[in-house]
Parts: structure tokens; sequence; C-alpha cells
């Protein structure tokens, strides 16, 4: 419908900055089952139809230290805009027109980057 869901971050880095739901892969996880489960974890919610598009490296500060990191990026579709709840590393959830993405309010610069190539290039991604 037009839209696509942030999540406001709930700690460093990027506190109160928006960010795409996700987070890290655990041991023994495929990156889809690790997709699956963070966005359970964050938004309370399933998901039935998920599709890969792409990875972006990242640097991520956390306790003192820069990790590399490589974000991979899911486009996820639902027939009508589920009920979902922040949890987990949210403080909130927040859906914004494809047309009004603020990209200084995203945290990450790979984020920002995957954003700019679906939202410029989204004719590529259909279903």
């Amino acid at each position: 419908q037009g839209k696509l869901l942030f999540g406001v971050r709930k700690n460093d880095p990027g506190r109160g900055m928006l960010d795409l739901p996700g987070g890290f892969v655990d041991a023994g996880e495929s990156a889809e089952e690790g997709a699956l489960r963070e966005i359970r974890e964050e938004l309370g919610v399933e998901i039935h139809e998920m599709r890969y598009l792409f990875s972006f490296p990242n640097k991520y500060p956390y306790r003192g230290m820069v990790y590399d990191t490589l974000d991979l990026i899911f486009l996820v579709r639902w027939d009508q805009p589920p009920q979902v709840r922040a949890a987990d590393d949210l403080a909130a959830v927040v859906w914004v027109d494809r047309d009004a993405v603020e990209y200084d309010r995203i945290a990450f610069d790979s984020i920002r980057q995957a954003l700019w190539r679906y939202l410029n290039n989204g004719s590529t991604f259909s279903w």
C-alpha cells in the first residue's frame, strides 16, 4: 500500500533513529531463519512471504569496538498491514510513505543505501 515499516531504535548505536527491523543471525541459523526470528522478536508477527534483495557492508560500533558486518536486505510483503508492536530492541514502529522517507533519520549508511536502491529500482523487485 505504498508504505515502508521502520523501527525506532531503542539502544545505541543510533538510539531514536529509524532502522529496518532485523538483527544478528545466531550460530546455526541461516540468514532467512535469522530474519524470520528477528521479525517475530521485534514486531510480534510471522512472515509468510520474504525475498532476498541484496547486501551492503556496514560498520557497527558496540561496547567500544567497531565491527564489520554485512546487512542482508529482504523484502517482505503482506496483503494487509499486520498489527505490529515494538518489542526487543525497538522503542516504536512507524509506517512511512515510500515517497516521504527521511534518509537523514535513518541510523546506518548501509540501510540508507539499501532503501535508496530499492526505492529507485522498485520495478526490478517485483514478486
